[in-house]
């Protein structure tokens, strides 16, 4: 199954010793095991791409729960 989390970055805040593209980071899991992550400018591009990202059923129980 395909998850992801999003972690919001304090300002300067550096990820394996670099500066960022953007203030909030996506990390993609598939069956539970951290495969990647990428970073955007807006909470609303992330989560755009979460919404691709993810499984369909993992997406629709986040909405249904108002915590996606």
């Amino acid at each position: 199954m395909k998850t992801a989390t999003l972690e919001v970055l304090e300002p300067g805040e550096k990820v394996l010793g670099s500066k960022t593209a953007g203030s909030y980071f996506v990390r993609e899991f598939v069956d539970g095991e951290h495969m990647g992550g990428s970073f955007f400018k807006t909470e609303k591009e992330a989560k755009n791409y979460i919404k691709e990202f993810v499984d369909p059923e993992v997406w629709n129980y986040n909405e249904d729960k108002h915590v996606s």
